[in-house]
């Protein structure tokens, strides 16, 4: 029985892929990323990605874990010059990005996520991450969104963006398809609801919708049969909004939970 490809010294023409990968135009040509640290690409190849290779630099153990995939090994300035960290943990992957499913199929999941125009590599990471932990494994990023392989999603997400079926549909396609599915829509916003929700049915698929702090969902989203939904503050005098983050990882943990919801005529829809 052999033991794993020994390890090379790292090639220019490796380190010209990886600076390539440091800009979305050649990730998305190329249908590969970049993963740093040692528990990123660990849990990354645990969920199922396919690894295309991986530079360790020089003063770094090879982890058992590590596929077949070739192992390049890069002295500390050669490593420091590739990595997108500041503080560089001393091993990347490439790996590889899953073809998206279409919209019909992606619709079929119990717990589906949307992201619509979030801008901010560190929220939509730890979004990412949230949603795997709470079972919003289907998670679609509509408008103008940041790339869900950015580096810096890749670092938050720490390995949970494996785990996830990732589609970025126009927005008005998957408004439709929602509107035609028998999941219930809720909809993020800070304001009380004009329409009527009806009561929430623990047994039904379900979507979440979040929308930027800045700018908040598009007006296309609030129209029956979709809910909005509202995180009451306890404060009397509270912060103008909660971080994206925060809200959507408390909504999809009390939608995990199947609680039941309040939801009033021409209310807003409160957990409780």
């Amino acid at each position: 029985m052999t033991g794993p490809p020994e390890a090379r010294p790292v090639t220019t023409k490796t380190k010209g892929l990886v600076a390539k990968l440091h800009k979305k135009k050649f990730r998305k040509a190329l249908g590969l990323y970049l993963a740093e640290g040692f528990k990123t690409l660990h849990d990354s190849l645990r969920l199922g990605a396919k690894a295309h290779f991986f530079i360790l630099r020089r003063d770094k153990d090879r982890p058992s874990w590590l596929a077949d995939a070739p192992v390049y090994v890069a002295s500390e300035t050669e490593f420091d010059h590739l990595s997108a960290q500041e503080t560089p943990s001393g091993i990347l992957g490439v790996l590889e990005i899953p073809k998206p499913c279409s919209i019909s199929e992606w619709i079929r999941g119990s717990r589906l996520l949307i992201l619509d125009s979030l801008a901010d590599p560190g929220n939509v990471g730890t979004l990412l991450r949230a949603a795997h932990w709470f079972g919003f494994r289907h998670v679609a990023l509509t408008g103008t969104p940041v790339d869900v392989y950015n580096p810096k999603v890749v670092q938050a997400a720490m390995g949970s963006l494996a785990a996830l079926n990732i589609i970025f549909p126009e927005r008005a396609n998957l408004i439709k398809a929602l509107s035609e599915s028998s999941s219930q829509v809720f909809v993020t916003a800070l304001e009380p609801d004009d329409f009527s929700p009806s009561a929430y049915n623990p047994n039904a698929s379900v979507a979440l919708v979040l929308g930027s702090e800045a700018h908040g969902l598009d007006a296309a989203w609030f129209h029956p049969p979709f809910h909005r939904v509202h995180i009451p503050s306890g404060d009397p005098h509270p912060p103008d909004s909660l971080n994206v983050a925060l809200a959507g990882a408390i909504l999809m943990r009390e939608l995990s939970l199947a609680k039941k919801w309040n939801c009033k005529p021409r209310d807003k829809c409160v957990p409780g």
